[in-house]
């Protein structure tokens, strides 16, 4: 019996670690667990899971890009091992600047890096280097969930005044005709 128990209990603590996540991101709880499950699918360890979750969040929230699409892309190129140009491509054509990204990380032109992938060169470790390095401080997409989470509670923040606001003006406006008609 230590084996179940001990599984259960660290399925426990996934769950929780992906709740927590969650509730920092723009995202929706339904988002963030189908995109673990996934992952988990693809064969992304546990251990690894918030980690990759976050790199995938803030470039879905910086570009503008469904998370649970990135994380298919993600997925097949790991699971396959090697990057097709059909996956930089459908990166590239969600404003995800991987082509440029990955020839300053291997010190290539544009078309030495497009022989390098329709080879079969480039290995998902050099993809996933480059997402990484997109998130990183300093990156294109460092801090993006951040950022799009305090925008969306700025805004919703600002709705939330304007109907307090409305609803006061509207409660004013019943009592003052309730008074003219006493």
């Amino acid at each position: 019996g230590g084996l179940p128990l001990a599984l259960a209990r660290k399925a426990k603590r996934v769950v929780a670690e992906l709740e927590r996540f969650s509730a920092v991101t723009p995202f929706e709880p339904s988002e963030i667990k189908a995109s673990a499950r996934q992952l988990l699918a693809f064969g992304v360890a546990q251990d690894d899971l918030i980690a990759r979750l976050r790199t995938l969040g803030d470039i879905s929230a910086g570009s503008g890009s469904r998370i649970g699409d990135l994380v298919s892309i993600f997925g097949k190129a790991r699971s396959a091992g090697i990057v097709a140009l059909g996956d930089l491509n459908q990166l590239g054509d969600r404003g995800i600047p991987i082509f440029e990204t990955l020839k300053t990380q291997l010190s290539l032109t544009g078309d030495e890096l497009r022989k390098f992938v329709s080879t079969g060169k480039l290995r998902f470790p050099e993809l996933q280097k480059a997402l990484e390095s997109m998130t990183r401080e300093g990156g294109l997409f460092s801090d993006a969930m951040a950022k799009q989470s305090e925008t969306i509670n700025g805004l919703l923040s600002t709705i939330k005044g304007e109907f307090d606001l409305l609803l006061t003006k509207f409660g004013e406006a019943v009592a003052d005709s309730a008074s003219l008609k006493e």
